[in-house]
């Protein structure tokens, strides 16, 4: 069972060799019993799991905002496939992973549109937003205010 362990925290180069030590072990065993999948990993085994790989998700995405983020690259660092990061950030987040993203991003702008008088341009390209039309279409879709109207109601509700 030590192997299996190892597989958890192994980089992907290293997770490959430990399956194949796993695999010759296997071949060479006259002593087994078979297992449904459900029998050999426990709820817990798995939760602890997921709840590390979600963690990790989270923290690479929350560290990582102001840059581009792909999907590809999170699944990568995860070792998931997309569809299934997508899948599994669904099930664990409710929404998926881009649209998280961009509410991690239009949360650090309407921060910075209250606690700054910084250019919308620049809130928008610190807050990892690349392309200003395309900041002010999410931020009006998302807060059904454009972000100088954020700020002047906020600023206005604040003074009074």
């Amino acid at each position: 069972m030590g192997l299996f362990e190892e597989l958890d925290t192994a980089t992907p180069m290293q997770r490959l060799t430990i399956m194949l030590s796993i695999l010759d072990e296997l071949s060479s065993t006259l002593d087994y019993q078979c297992l449904l999948v459900n029998q050999a990993l426990s709820p817990q085994y798995t939760d602890k799991r997921h709840q590390r790989l979600l963690n990790q998700l989270l923290e690479a995405i929350h560290t990582n905002y102001t840059q581009s983020l792909s999907v590809t690259e999170l699944a990568s660092l995860v070792g998931m496939s997309t569809s299934t990061l997508e899948r599994f950030f669904k099930k664990n987040m409710g929404q998926g992973v881009n649209h998280y993203i961009t509410q991690v991003r239009l949360g650090k702008s309407c921060s910075l549109l209250v606690q700054t008088d910084k250019p919308v341009s620049l809130v928008a390209e610190l807050s990892g937003f690349n392309n200003l039309s395309n900041f002010n279409r999410l931020f009006l879709k998302y807060k059904q205010l454009t972000p100088k109207a954020f700020r002047t109601t906020f600023t206005k509700t604040t003074v009074s």
